[in-house]
């Protein structure tokens, strides 16, 4: 066997030579490291088999395969390289070459080359079949007209000799139509094609010639091998239009699939456990300090990336996956170690795809990182127990306020008026005949208490919303609170439905308006007081506003009323915001959502 080395590297020839010295007996060796040496020796040597290295100066494989293609019929050409893409070698292999080895796997190069040898032989074999079907007329129409191949076959000035049926379909011509045609003269839209092309090539060259394009004369795509003679031209070609748009749909897919691999924020990974395969998206080396293109990390790689008290339970659920003894889904957040050393979390899910016999023999798998999200819900945790704190606070203020205004109103106003009755009634004990006046005084201080009494009560007691509306417990709020003070108010309700409240919201609605009511009479020193009340899109909203002294922004907010109105408003998840400046009033406004759920409520 004659092997001629394409190869500018003395040293890596000689290992090849030496490898095939040991596994191919009888062999013969050429070493050429550029373009005329290669020339000269597929001249001289007449090589057996080529091994070409990828790249030299001046001279590559690509190159050395079209001159041996065009020139030197199908010897056996395998490219043994250092590195090679798998765009390139799909390239080259469908350029004609029969493989490809890398110079680290050079084991499966005898194979490789016993494998090469024999498809050739066979492509010869099929070839000299060719030839001896042309000698026997019986035997070639017989044959013919079985195939499921289009044939059809031309002499010299392309003049159509034979068509087999199923080509005549392929064309939809009738039977015996095309014999004695011209093909381009019938087909004049091919001319210039590249299937016409390759006719002109394998005519010329006298050198077999495949071709897979679309053929306008057939209306499809078809897959052509034209075998030409000293005579003319014979052709079998076949209908490939769903093979090929099987193709296209299948690189569509393959095409998405590897973009969304890229682009996506979750790692995917496919574990097969027939054929031991690991493949990893893009996405998965991001989140792991493996380097992406070096070798594909095995499974213990990535299960040792896991924390060790969560790695086990996973292990556990897969093998229980790929037993069958559990269902064929799993999902857990683990721990795992990020590229910055610090420990991440992650949602692992897991998914166990069947063969044809119910085995469980892939595993594919996703993760993303949710540290973040978990650290956001939480910080949304202590943000709801401060809230809540606050409430509470607010709460307990509010009722430490309500206890000292209860104290003080007993003690400045209903005790006092009872220490001056106790003492009135002891000076009409000592003597009942001189002070008998003093009893009028007593029962008249006696009736002041009991109406000082009402009055806290009336504060304290939660008014009746369910017999009277609230526009009209607030209209006597507002006659009670400021009308005694001669504060004039003016209600607007125009665009208020009390039927889209709940009682609980109702109630807050006037212990808001009782709260800053106090505020008005202690502090704002008002002549008049407005409040608008609206239920529109999906919203309630309040405003009162006075017309008194108003305050200085920057005291906005401190007082203990204000904060117990915020905590009651908070509670519906409404907002409060004030408005005021020195001299230019106050104005409060609250606003809450409301229950869109409630029949009759339009946004």
């Amino acid at each position: 066997m004659k092997i001629l080395i394409l190869e500018d590297s003395p040293e890596d020839a000689e290992l090849i030579r030496r490898l095939l010295k040991k596994e191919l007996t009888n062999t013969e060796f050429q070493l050429a490291g550029d373009r005329p040496s290669f020339l000269k020796a597929m001249d001289k040597f007449e090589p057996d088999v080529i091994l070409a290295d990828n790249s030299l100066p001046q001279f590559d494989a690509s190159e050395a395969l079209r001159l041996v293609r065009h020139d030197y019929g199908n010897i056996p050409f395998i490219l043994v390289t250092g590195t090679v893409s798998e765009e390139f070698a799909a390239i080259i292999i469908k350029s004609g070459a029969d493989d490809y080895i890398l110079k680290d796997r050079m084991g499966r190069l005898p194979a490789a080359i016993e494998a090469a040898i024999k498809q050739r032989e066979s492509d010869r074999e099929k070839d000299l079949a060719l030839q001896h079907l042309f000698l026997s007329e019986v035997k070639f129409r017989t044959m013919i007209e079985r195939i499921t191949e289009g044939f059809i076959s031309y002499d010299q000035n392309w003049v159509i000799t034979y068509v087999n049926k199923v080509a005549e379909k392929m064309f939809n011509r009738p039977t015996g139509y095309l014999l004695g045609k011209n093909i381009w003269e019938e087909f004049p839209q091919s001319v210039g094609t590249p299937i016409y092309k390759a006719y002109l090539k394998a005519m010329e060259s006298q050198r077999n010639v495949s071709i897979e394009d679309f053929s306008y004369s057939v209306g499809a795509w078809v897959d052509a091998h034209i075998y030409p003679s000293a005579s003319g031209v014979s052709v079998y070609f076949k209908d490939i239009t769903e093979k090929k748009k099987a193709d296209e749909r299948i690189r569509l897919l393959n095409e998405r699939f590897s973009t969304f691999s890229m682009v996506a924020e979750e790692a995917i990974w496919d574990w097969s456990f027939e054929g031991h395969d690991i493949w990893w998206s893009e996405s998965f080396y991001k989140y792991f300090d493996f380097e992406n293109g070096s070798i594909s990390p095995t499974r213990e790689d990535f299960l040792a990336k896991l924390h060790p008290d969560d790695a086990p339970l996973v292990v556990q659920h897969i093998a229980e996956m790929v037993s069958g003894e559990k269902r064929h889904e799993c999902y857990h957040e683990v721990r795992y170690i990020r590229k910055d050393n610090t420990w991440g979390t992650m949602d692992l899910r897991c998914f166990a795809i069947q063969n044809k016999e119910g085995k469980v023999h892939r595993i594919i798998g996703s993760f993303s990182d949710i540290t973040e999200r978990k650290k956001l819900e939480t910080q949304l945790l202590e943000q709801r127990r401060m809230e809540q704190m606050h409430i509470t606070s607010t709460a307990l203020e509010a009722s430490e306020k309500e206890r000292t205004a209860i104290g003080r109103e007993l003690h400045d106003n209903v005790n006092q008026i009872l220490a001056s009755t106790n003492l009135l009634l002891n000076l009409v004990k000592e003597d009942p005949v001189t002070h008998t006046q003093f009893l009028e005084k007593c029962m008249n201080n006696i009736r002041e208490a009991i109406s000082e009494n009402r009055k806290i009560a009336h504060h304290l007691v939660t008014p009746d919303l369910v017999q009277e509306s609230i526009v009209t417990q607030l209209d006597a709020l507002f006659e009670s609170m400021l009308g005694i003070a001669g504060i004039h108010v003016s209600t607007n309700t125009g665009k208020f439905r009390e039927e889209w409240l709940s009682s609980s919201q109702k109630l807050a609605i006037y212990r808001v308006v009782q709260e800053q009511c106090t505020n008005i009479t202690k502090y704002a020193k008002a002549t008049r007081v407005t409040c608008k009340l609206e239920t529109e899109k999906g919203y309630f909203n309040m405003n009162l506003t006075d017309n008194g002294q108003g305050m200085d922004e920057k005291k906005l907010n401190q007082g203990i009323g204000l904060k117990n109105i915020a905590g009651r408003i908070s509670i519906f998840n409404g907002n409060m915001n004030i408005s005021s400046k020195p001299g230019k009033g106050f104005s409060l406004t609250i606003t809450f959502p409301l229950d869109t759920s409630k029949e009759g409520l339009f946004l």
